[in-house]
């Protein structure tokens, strides 16, 4: 089946289905693009350039805050609710079930943070001073 034939049988599906519910088909005209006029490839050059600049961003830093308010709105989310106020009692209720996938996700989220912080240079490293010196002033201590 070619694509004239294709589109013929939508066009045909198109008139049933109005036909049924009793309103008129009016067939919609293709509008037909000039891809050589200067006002599309000026559009076209904007939006390849927005593309560009997102290639052109920090992702890992994008990627990093992103991640950050995630976990501020888990934060906010746990400080809501009280264990206390939470009906345990009642098999149905899953609100528990709930917190404790949100506090256990917490941690692989904090780590994600960190590692991300570090790598896009957002976060520094918590090196000791002492990890930084060279090993030979680290042996040259001990006989001090």
């Amino acid at each position: 089946m070619t694509e004239e034939q294709l589109n013929e049988l939508i066009e045909k599906r198109k008139k049933d289905v109005a036909k049924k519910s009793g309103e008129e088909y009016v067939p919609q005209q293709e509008e037909i693009v000039d891809k050589s006029s200067p006002e599309y490839l000026k559009s076209k050059i904007a939006k390849l350039e927005e593309k560009l600049s997102k290639y052109e961003d920090n992702g890992i830093a994008q990627l990093y805050y992103s991640l950050n308010r995630k976990a501020n709105e888990m934060a906010e989310l746990m400080n809501n609710v009280s264990l206390k106020d939470l009906d345990i009692d009642d098999p149905k209720s899953k609100s528990f079930d709930r917190m404790k996938v949100i506090w256990m996700g917490a941690s692989e989220i904090a780590l994600s943070l960190t590692q991300l912080g570090q790598m896009s240079g957002i976060l520094k490293s918590d090196k000791k001073p002492e990890e930084s010196k060279p090993f030979v002033d680290l042996i040259a201590q001990d006989r001090r």
